[in-house]
C-alpha cells in the first residue's frame, strides 16, 4: 500500500507535491523468488472509486518519476463535477512484479491541478504554434489521451507527413531522459500506426530541458521543445533543428548552481574528480554549510553528473562528468559581465619579477592573494614567449591598499603592468597553490578567467585544461 502521511493530510500534502511524496510512496511487500503468483500483464485501469476526506485528485504525471523507476505506469482518472460530500476518485496502476495493486490516495489544492494542466495546454499550444510557423508547414492538433501520450500533432512539412506523439513534462535533465524515452517508446509500441506508411516521432515538451538533456535527446533522435522556443524535429525528409537561449526556469536554475558560495563546492569537486566524498567532508574541504553542499549535490544529480552510493549519513558522492560540470561552469561564466579589474602600474619592475614582489609585500601586510590569469596559466604550463601584465585575486581592505602603497603601485587607465581583482570573500582563492615560491589561483580558477578573455588567452585556457586539468 503506497500512501502519504495520515495526519493533516490536505494542509501538509498541498504544500509539499513532488517532495513529501518521494520517500512516502513504497511497496507494501515484495513477491519473493520462490513463491507462485499468476501475473497477469495489464496496461489500463484496474479500478476506481471515490474516497472519502480526500480533497482532490493530483494529476498523476507528478508521480511519474517516482513510479516508473519501479515499473509502475500510471492511468489518470476523470470524474465529474465533485458533489457536496463525495470524495476524490483514487488512481490505482497494476504492477506485475509486486503483489498487490498500488492504491495512492492523494490531497492537493485545486489551484495546483488547474496550474498543472494550463501549463500542459500551454505547452502543446506553444509548440503547434511554432510548428505553423516553419515554411511549408501545416500542423493540426490531434488526440493521444486515450493512446498513453499526452497529444498528437499532424505536421505536414517539405512534402512531408509526420505525426508527433507529444509527452508533456515540467522540467527534462539528462537524469529523467532514459525513463522518458522508454515511457513514450512503449506508448508506441502498444499504439497501432492508423496506416503502414506513417511516420511517427516522439516529441517532448517541457518548461524546460537541459543543455545535457537535448543532447541526449538529440543522439536518441527524440524530438523536443521547450517554452524558450528550442525546437528538434528528426523527421524524415523534414529534419528541423532550432536552438535558443533557454527559457527563464532553467537559465534561472544554472544561475542558482553557479552563484558565488555554490561555486566553492562545485571546485572542491574539480580539484579532485573521480573521488568519492562525504557531504561532511566536501562542507569542510569548501567552507561552505552541509546545507548549501546537499542543495549542490541535489541539483548535480539532476544533470546526471555525480554517482552515489550509501545511505543516510554515510551516503558519498563522485563526480562523473567534470568535463561536462566545466563546460556548463564556463558558459554560464560567459553570460555574465567579467569582474571588475583595477589596473595599476608598477615601476622599475620587470613582468616577470613581479610576481615575486607582490608576494613579499602582501605576506607582510597579510594579505590573501592568488596570482591568475596569463601569468599564473605560463607557471603551470608554459605557452607563451612572454607576460606583460601579471593579474592576481584578493581580498579587498586597507591592508590591501597599503600593501600596494608600498609598492608605489599608481592607478593608470593604460599601460597597466598589474592588474587587481577584488573577491567578495577568502573562499573564492580556496584550492590556491603554493609554486615557484608565490601563490597561484587553482588551474580550475585560471582556466575559467582566461577563458572569458579575448585573443589569445582562449588559446592559453585550452593548452592548461589539456595539460594540467585533464578533462
Amino acid at each position: 500500500m503506497a500512501h502519504p502521511l495520515e495526519r493533516n493530510r490536505t494542509a501538509s500534502l498541498g504544500y509539499f507535491v513532488d517532495r513529501a511524496f518521494r520517500p512516502l510512496v513504497v511497496a507494501d511487500r515484495s513477491l519473493s523468488g520462490d513463491q507462485a503468483f499468476p501475473f497477469e500483464p495489464l496496461d489500463r485501469l484496474i479500478e476506481a472509486r471515490p474516497v472519502r476526506d480526500v480533497d482532490h485528485l493530483i494529476l498523476a504525471a507528478l508521480f511519474d518519476e517516482t513510479l516508473h523507476a519501479i515499473g509502475v505506469h500510471r492511468r489518470l482518472v476523470q470524474h465529474g463535477q465533485r458533489r457536496e460530500g463525495d470524495g476524490c476518485t483514487v488512481n490505482i496502476a497494476f504492477l506485475p512484479k509486486i503483489r498487490r495493486n498500488w492504491h495512492i490516495y492523494c490531497a492537493v489544492k485545486e489551484a495546483v491541478i488547474v496550474s498543472a494542466m494550463q501549463t500542459e495546454r500551454d505547452l502543446v499550444e506553444n509548440v503547434l504554434e511554432t510548428l505553423r510557423g516553419l515554411p511549408q508547414a501545416h500542423a493540426e492538433l490531434g488526440s493521444g489521451r486515450d493512446r498513453g501520450y499526452e497529444a498528437r500533432i499532424d505536421l505536414h512539412i517539405g512534402g512531408e507527413s509526420v505525426s508527433l506523439l507529444i509527452e508533456a513534462k515540467r522540467a527534462v535533465y539528462p537524469r529523467d531522459v532514459r525513463e522518458v524515452i522508454w515511457q513514450i517508446r512503449r506508448y508506441m509500441d502498444l499504439a497501432p500506426s492508423e496506416s503502414a506508411n506513417e511516420q511517427r516521432l516522439p516529441l517532448i515538451v517541457a518548461e524546460s530541458i537541459s543543455p545535457g538533456a537535448k543532447e541526449l535527446l538529440r543522439e536518441e533522435q527524440v524530438g523536443y521543445f521547450d517554452s524558450g522556443g528550442s525546437l528538434f524535429v528528426p523527421a524524415r525528409g523534414a529534419y528541423v533543428y532550432i536552438e535558443k537561449p533557454p527559457p527563464k526556469p532553467m537559465a534561472k536554475a544554472l544561475r542558482s548552481l553557479f552563484s558565488v558560495r555554490r561555486t566553492q563546492v562545485l571546485h572542491a569537486l574539480l580539484i579532485r574528480p573521480h573521488r568519492w566524498v562525504s557531504v561532511k567532508e566536501l562542507a569542510e574541504q569548501s567552507q561552505a554549510s552541509p546545507a548549501t553542499v546537499s542543495q549542490v549535490m541535489t541539483e548535480l544529480e539532476r544533470f546526471d553528473w555525480l554517482e552515489t552510493r550509501g545511505q543516510g549519513p554515510s551516503k558519498e558522492r563522485l563526480l562523473r562528468e567534470p568535463r561536462a560540470l566545466l563546460d556548463a561552469w564556463s558558459k554560464q561564466l560567459a553570460l555574465g559581465r567579467p569582474p571588475a579589474l583595477r589596473r595599476y602600474y608598477v615601476a622599475a619592475i620587470k613582468s616577470t619579477d613581479l610576481p615575486e614582489r607582490l608576494d613579499r609585500v602582501f605576506e607582510q601586510h597579510q594579505v590573501v592573494y592568488a596570482i591568475t590569469h596569463e601569468a599564473a596559466a605560463q607557471r603551470y604550463e608554459p605557452f607563451l614567449s612572454s607576460v606583460s601584465q601579471v593579474r592576481c585575486r584578493l581580498v579587498p581592505g586597507r591592508a590591501a591598499e597599503e600593501a600596494l602603497g608600498a609598492i608605489d603601485a599608481r592607478v593608470v587607465t593604460d599601460g597597466a603592468n598589474l592588474g587587481v581583482i577584488e573577491v567578495k570573500s577568502a573562499g573564492e582563492l580556496l584550492f590556491r597553490e603554493r609554486l615557484d615560491g608565490v601563490w597561484l589561483a587553482s588551474a580550475v580558477q585560471v582556466y575559467l578567467d582566461l577563458v572569458r578573455s579575448e585573443g589569445r588567452a582562449k588559446k592559453m585556457a585550452e593548452h592548461l585544461r589539456h595539460e594540467r586539468i585533464g578533462f
